[in-house]
């Protein structure tokens, strides 16, 4: 499968779907037949032991990276309730007052479309 029928794919989602969890994303890769699972994670930049998703294989994380890169869509924190409800959590603790950089953070995130400037 073309990773740019997949990007447009999860990008028109996303537009119709506001507030879109990587939990979504993933019943899309299947309902696809795209096998997305591997051993990479979503990280913050700054502090890379802060995790936004993980198991993913590098070719399905690049297609969000690109949807972000490309100002296509962008990300916000959400509280993990949303994962909740999509029944799929990280086994992480959330970071609260001090980042320990010896122990991995999981902040949920959620998906929107770049609204125009």
């Amino acid at each position: 499968m073309e990773n740019r029928y997949l990007k447009n794919l999860i990008a028109d989602y996303i537009a119709n779907n506001e507030g879109t969890s990587f939990v979504e994303l993933e019943s899309i890769f299947e309902k696809q037949g795209y096998d997305y699972k591997g051993q990479i994670a979503f990280a913050n930049a700054e502090y890379p032991n802060i995790l936004y998703w993980s198991g993913w294989n590098q070719e399905a994380m690049d297609i969000i990276i690109e949807l972000i890169n490309e100002k296509r869509i962008d990300i916000e924190q959400c509280l993990e309730e949303v994962y909740l409800i999509d029944g799929k959590c990280l086994k992480f603790p959330q970071p609260k007052n001090k980042i320990n950089n010896d122990q991995e953070y999981w902040i949920p995130i959620i998906f929107n479309t770049v609204k125009g400037e």
